[in-house]
């Protein structure tokens, strides 16, 4: 049973169940969210009118499917209809008008039956991997509200932790699903670039994608499946005989020891119940390589995006965000080109590495959720950036192109660490439900410090 089933069965046992669902979580964003800043726009008379329809439509014998009732959130770089675009950025809600309509995949998503609870909040243009934000307030860690909740996808990761909502949309450049997925314990997915994402506030359109977080992986392909198009896989039954690459060399040769220790354990575990575990040598990853590329791609086309705020000096944005929009400029053309050739290479490399293994697994982050402001972490006597690090290990995802989904990897001192879950192009449902499979079997508590959903009405 996942959460998005027990809604399910809910809202079809009652009269006015879809009307209920809502109302609770609408109560917890109100109870909440002063604590967690997740949410930045509830859609409260939306999401009831749309409830009421939702019934309604039960009522008279019209079922949409799995979605149908349940409320969901979308990131603050998504178009919803009536409602102002901020992207997490006073400058950008000020520059464009108010949308008239919801962005594709947020329409495709109500069209199931899911219903727009609220609008999550993010990192200034979604530019950066924290959820800290100076103009809108920083997003706080359900497990522990001094340590931050992974950006830039910091709302839906937050209000999907403590139970605000059941599921929300992230977008993901360069790790802004997987990264605050690892942090707070839930589940989520790099969709296989190419989406439709009209509507999409975008940061880096080579690599921007679209992607559910929930607390289950079953429940993240439930909404994949509506995303896709494609018919959801049967739930897998059997671990025994699955061949994972694990990413040694990019993945798992710079953590800490106590780190190091809670991954390993996860590997045997995994190992003990059938898994074949293959190493894997990804050495473009490991030495930096990749991360120049993505660097490159990602600033160039960054500030291209937002050129015109960058050379307008009374646009209001987070000044790291100028900052790193500006570091675009030091890039030269034949940068550009070495790194869009190399970037063939690369996704050449990762593909071919999974026509021998079902996936390839490595972790999303080298620590648990930092403290506020805390960027550094120590390994044999030398200094490194935890965002860099991060970066490195999720650029990927950017760079291939592929479907990777997040799953928890086990607790360290109490906080959750993170596995990316890298899979073959277009194959977004068969790897969630690989990664439902392992995240069934790891079975990583679940102890946010925050969270509303003791006394729902399904539990």
């Amino acid at each position: 049973m996942t959460l998005l089933t027990d809604l399910a069965q809910f809202i079809r046992s009652q009269p006015d169940g879809c009307h209920q669902v809502v109302s609770y979580y609408l109560e917890a964003i109100q109870a909440h969210n002063d604590t967690l800043n997740a949410v930045s726009i509830p859609l409260r008379e939306r999401a009831l009118a749309t409830a009421q329809l939702r019934d309604q439509e039960l009522r008279a014998g019209h079922d949409r499917g799995p979605l149908h009732g349940i409320p969901f959130g979308i990131k603050e770089v998504m178009d919803v209809g009536g409602v102002v675009t901020t992207a997490g950025c006073p400058g950008y809600a000020q520059r464009h008008g108010i949308p008239t309509q919801d962005a594709a995949l947020v329409q495709r998503i109500e069209s199931a039956g899911a219903i727009p609870l609220a609008k999550t909040q993010t990192n200034d243009l979604a530019y950066g991997l924290d959820g800290l934000n100076a103009h809108y307030g920083d997003t706080h860690n359900p497990w522990d509200p001094s340590r931050i909740s992974g950006g830039s996808s910091s709302g839906s990761a937050a209000a999907v932790c403590a139970g605000l909502m059941p599921i929300a949309l992230g977008t993901d450049t360069g790790g802004s699903v997987r990264v605050p997925s690892a942090y707070t314990g839930i589940a989520g997915i790099r969709s296989t670039f190419g989406q439709d994402t009209r509507g999409l506030v975008h940061l880096v359109p080579i690599f921007d994608t679209v992607g559910p977080m929930a607390r289950s992986a079953w429940d993240v392909a439930l909404m994949q499946a509506v995303l896709t198009g494609d018919p959801l896989p049967s739930r897998r039954q059997t671990l025994a005989g699955i061949r994972l690459g694990v990413v040694a060399d990019a993945g798992l040769s710079k953590l800490t020891p106590k780190v190091r220790t809670i991954y390993d354990a996860s590997l045997a575990s995994l190992q003990s119940v059938g898994f074949l575990l293959e190493a894997i040598q990804l050495p473009p990853f490991a030495d930096g390589t990749a991360f120049q590329v993505f660097t490159v791609l990602g600033g160039v086309q960054a500030l291209a995006t937002h050129r015109a705020a960058v050379e307008d000096p009374s646009f209001e944005m987070d000044p790291r965000t100028r900052q790193r929009l500006e570091r675009g400029t030091t890039f030269k053309g034949v940068d550009y080109v070495e790194a869009l050739q190399s970037q063939a290479q690369l996704r050449s490399l990762v593909e071919k590495a999974l026509t021998e293994v079902d996936a390839l697994l490595l972790p999303v982050s080298p620590t648990t959720a930092p403290l506020k402001g805390v960027d550094q972490i120590t390994l044999e006597g030398s200094s490194f950036s935890i965002r860099e690090q991060t970066l490195s290990l999720c650029c990927i995802g950017a760079l291939s192109g592929l479907p990777i989904a997040a799953i928890p990897a086990g607790l360290l001192e109490g906080l959750p660490l993170g596995w990316q879950l890298v899979g073959k192009r277009g194959s977004d449902l068969h790897l969630l439900a690989l990664a439902d499979a392992i995240q069934t079997h790891l079975a990583v508590p679940f102890q946010p410090m925050i969270e509303a959903g003791s006394q729902s009405p399904w539990a």
